[in-house]
């Protein structure tokens, strides 16, 4: 028996009343497309085409992590464009796209989507693709980010568990999952200096920043309902100013699932705000995907 059939005979029988089965998989497009991307789709594929191979009804959802930010620039991106790094820490949908299809794909992201999608197809291999940019800055994740916030002592406790050293004194409190893009620099370089669980909900509180701590205004993204009004932040960006003073300037909260103390990196994994059968597991320090 292949393992994909042991693991959709495992599946079936946790929940053998299901109309549908989804599995996930999921990659931020970071580079050109290579082998170990599409390792990432065939586990999540096989255990689709072991279901239907029962008789059950199954799609394979594809996740692109585009609101992740650019760490650093592939060698063939660099020799394209030079100056790519000055967008290090912008997530990678806002980050233009330096080839010659840039009229066609603006970002860097839809660039190299494009391309991973279309291998696809030439495979055949259908997929229910969702975008993360899109997806966070709808405000679909307001009541997950919120959530998170009100339990980011817990989830350090989860993450701090797995590891060999010893929590630094104040680490904990100083732990938030989220990152916030600033809507000047759009780079993540925010740093979150405290945050008020009460005011969470509301908007910005005004008259209680102290220099150069900052009263974050807005909301995530584009959506209506107000979570940056609780923090406080630092804010490097040299427009800071000018955009605290401005009324309904936005911060995109990003929910990530950070690890800690990996040699200094942090790995993320958006929340999916999806119910999955099955779902690839990652390296903790890239982020971690749950069996939901």
């Amino acid at each position: 028996m292949h393992w994909s059939e042991k693991i959709a005979q495992e599946i079936v029988r946790r929940r053998p009343d299901k109309e549908e089965y989804v599995c996930a998989a999921g990659i931020s497009p970071s580079g050109t497309v290579h082998i170990g991307n599409f390792r990432d789709v065939a586990t999540s594929y096989f255990v689709v085409k072991a279901l239907r191979k029962m008789g059950k009804k199954a799609r394979l959802l594809f996740s692109w992590d585009e609101y992740d930010r650019l760490r650093k620039i592939p060698v063939d991106v660099a020799k394209v464009d030079g100056n790519m790094e000055q967008y290090i820490g912008r997530p990678y949908v806002d980050v233009p796209n330096p080839f010659e299809d840039r009229e066609q794909f603006p970002s860097y992201a839809a660039h190299f989507e494009h391309i991973f999608e279309s291998s696809m197809q030439r495979f055949g291999i259908e997929m229910d693709y969702r975008h993360q940019g899109e997806m966070n800055r709808s405000g679909k994740y307001v009541d997950l980010v919120l959530k998170a916030l009100s339990k980011r002592g817990e989830i350090f406790d989860i993450l701090d568990s797995f590891r060999t050293q010893e929590a630094q004194p104040g680490e904990r409190e100083a732990y938030y999952p989220v990152s916030i893009y600033c809507p000047c620099c759009q780079k993540d370089t925010t740093t979150i200096v405290s945050y008020d669980d009460e005011t969470h909900d509301g908007p910005a509180a005004e008259g209680d920043a102290q220099p150069p701590a900052e009263r974050v205004p807005g909301g995530i993204g584009r959506a209506g309902r107000g979570v940056g009004g609780g923090f406080h932040a630092e804010e490097p960006c040299q427009a800071r100013e000018e955009a605290s003073g401005e009324e309904g300037n936005v911060y995109p909260v990003v929910l990530q699932v950070k690890s800690i103390g990996h040699d200094g990196e942090e790995g993320n994994q958006d929340e999916k705000h999806e119910t999955y059968d099955f779902i690839l597991l990652f390296q903790v320090r890239h982020g971690a995907g749950a069996d939901k």
